[in-house]
């Protein structure tokens, strides 16, 4: 359920290039002084305690001591933070990220997503679709030049389309490996051939490999494989469906339907066993899918706070993707069991004693990096785990997965001597509850130390930046559904003529598909509108089957409730050329669930007068 979200935003302003040269700045001049944390009550994440009255010392970007506060000498020269009455634990790891474009300059939307995260105390990222561009964002944050967390990046996705066989699987893997890539992302379509090539060829050439379990595929061919992480529980609801089950699962990501009554949940504590056996870890995007099948508007997510920090474009699509789920819902009660499955599933991999990850999948559906890490932490909170468990889900376990399948020392997610000093400071003790993670005071990241005065900066950054149009066009109408006729409210309409339309608005194209039933037949036509008002050559076809040459413009009215669209057609006809002029505009309800279209057709016959009005499914 992977889809990212892309766009430049245009303006800079004073106090962005004031953090951009803060960005800049080198490492030997920000590691030359030791910074200490006097008095501070340590949550070292290794297991769950609290070491009470600790002096933490941090030189060149790493825990060099930690001791009692009474017999632990502070180096002189050292820049002191009083940790009395607060609480210190390792910075956050965020284990499913999508970065936007960008090479991180100080306006550029890979900058913003950045300082989002730090300003939620995300000091680790994994990115699981990757280009080119974001191996050296990660290379610029490794060597200082770039303010942000470290950055571990997939490459571009393993698909059916471009990984069709095992030669191509073979081939595409050894590329991405040669190319710098930390990790391989498995995806959609992939053949059981071409899976087990993937996995053969990672093995052999040392890189790992995560993401998706699809149908063609299954739990156990990736539980066998040893693949490192699986996405959004991918495959075990569909697991637990009983053996004599006469309903069969369908591969979706949300299992809902009759098949919800035959699932046997005596599977689950053998399922997690074997996970755990398997050595595969879970990032299960908990709130993702609770979203998708939650009841919330579009409007109603909106108003959460934290859409203020990213692009309309993005608010825009964020709400598209909800009112696409909400057009003919499941009952509320098989939503609920489905869900209420996924946590049950969750619980059994953690008290089984299979690893966990924390990784929503921002930016989609209205979570956004680094907010979207805190909600994570909450669902796995809400799903019956604790505070402690959840949180080692994004500090201890990231680190051992890290450690585990890059092959590398853990260097980070446990407050100890040596690991990287990549740190929060909270005002609120994290294990009576994971809110307490947002009461921050500051944050360590690499041993440079931001306190919670300039995190909040970046965060009014960002948000100046994307400050028009908060509500983002959900404010004007969306086009965007799937519209049956009204054949009551409709003039002009042939003899058992009915009509389908499924409409989708990215931007300032409109693409349209259109299913004509009349006495004739069924006919499905796709046609598409540039809505900028230039005008566009197309060739239209008649239904049967002659092509014509087409001009047309398409307009959205300032304010986004109406579309203008102008058409001149020339056909060939045995007496001639045949011109056809058209005109139609589209107009969407207040209430956005009727969408009517006038249209007036000038030709040969003269000039016909048609009105259609459609209602949203």
């Amino acid at each position: 359920m992977i889809k990212k979200f892309s766009g430049f935003l245009s303006g800079c302003l004073s106090l962005l290039l004031v953090l951009s040269t803060l960005i800049v700045q080198s490492h030997a001049e920000a590691q030359q002084q030791a910074i200490v944390f006097t008095n501070v009550n340590v949550v070292p994440f290794d297991r769950e305690r609290i070491l009470a009255g600790q002096t933490v010392i941090v030189r060149d970007g790493r825990i060099a001591e930690i001791g009692p506060a009474e017999k632990t000498e502070v180096p002189a020269g050292a820049l002191q933070i009083d940790g009395r009455g607060k609480y210190l634990m390792p910075g956050l790891a965020d284990m499913h990220v999508h970065l936007y474009p960008g090479a991180g300059a100080p306006d550029d939307l890979a900058s913003q997503q950045l300082q989002l995260f730090l300003a939620n105390g995300v000091t680790t990222i994994r990115n699981m679709i990757g280009k080119p561009e974001h191996l050296l964002l990660r290379d610029r944050v490794a060597k200082g030049e770039l303010l942000g967390p470290t950055i571990y990046t997939a490459g571009p996705p393993l698909l059916g389309n471009n990984v069709p066989t095992p030669e191509a699987a073979e081939r595409i893997v050894a590329e991405e490996k040669k190319a710098g890539y930390d990790l391989l992302k498995v995806h959609e379509g992939l053949s059981p051939e071409a899976y087990a090539a993937i996995v053969a060829t990672a093995n052999r050439v040392g890189i790992p490999f995560a993401g998706h379990v699809t149908a063609t595929v299954g739990l156990k061919r990736a539980l066998d494989a040893h693949q490192t992480s699986i996405e959004h529980l991918d495959g075990y609801l569909q697991a637990l469906v009983a053996d004599d089950s006469p309903v069969k699962p369908t591969g979706s990501q949300v299992v809902l339907g009759p098949v919800l009554e035959h699932i046997d949940e005596s599977k689950i504590p053998a399922l997690a066993a074997a996970t755990r056996k398997a050595g595969v870890w879970n990032d299960p995007t908990l709130t993702l899918f609770k979203l998708v099948v939650s009841d919330a508007t579009p409007e109603d997510l909106l108003k959460w706070p934290e859409m203020q920090y990213v692009p309309a474009k993005m608010r825009d699509a964020f709400a598209k993707q909800k009112q696409s789920t909400l057009g003919d819902p499941a009952p509320a009660a098989e939503r609920q069991r489905y869900i209420s499955l996924r946590n049950k599933m969750l619980v059994a991999l953690h008290t089984a004693g299979a690893k966990l990850l924390i990784g929503p999948d921002s930016p989609q559906f209205f979570l956004v990096p680094g907010f979207g890490t805190h909600r994570e932490l909450e669902s796995f909170v809400e799903a019956g785990l604790s505070p402690y468990a959840a949180i080692e889900a994004a500090t201890r376990n990231p680190a051992e997965y890290f450690a585990e399948f890059m092959k590398t020392p853990r260097d980070f997610g446990t407050v100890e001597a040596g690991m990287r000093a990549d740190l929060i400071l909270l005002d609120a003790n994290p294990l009576q509850s994971v809110a307490n993670l947002s009461k921050r005071v500051g944050l360590m990241v690499r041993g440079r130390w931001l306190p919670e005065s300039e995190l909040r900066k970046m965060l009014e950054n960002v948000a100046r930046l994307n400050a028009s149009n908060t509500q983002g066009s959900m404010g004007k109408a969306d086009f965007s559904g799937t519209w049956s006729l009204d054949k009551a409210n409709s003039e002009g309409l042939p003899p058992g003529m009915d009509q389908l339309m499924t409409v989708v608005v990215t931007g300032d194209k409109l693409s349209l598909e259109t299913k004509l039933i009349t006495e004739q037949g069924e006919q499905v036509v796709a046609d598409s509108y540039t809505l900028n008002g230039q005008e566009v050559e197309f060739s239209p076809k008649t239904p049967d089957g002659k092509i014509g040459k087409g001009k047309r413009t398409a307009k959205l009215a300032a304010d986004g409730n109406s579309i203008d669209v102008v058409e001149q057609v020339t056909f060939d006809s045995p007496e001639g050329a045949v011109t056809i002029q058209t005109t139609r505009k589209w107009t969407l309800s207040p209430d956005r669930k009727t969408l009517k279209i006038d249209m007036t057709i000038d030709g040969p016959n003269g000039k016909q007068t048609l009105k259609r009005t459609f209602i949203k499914k």
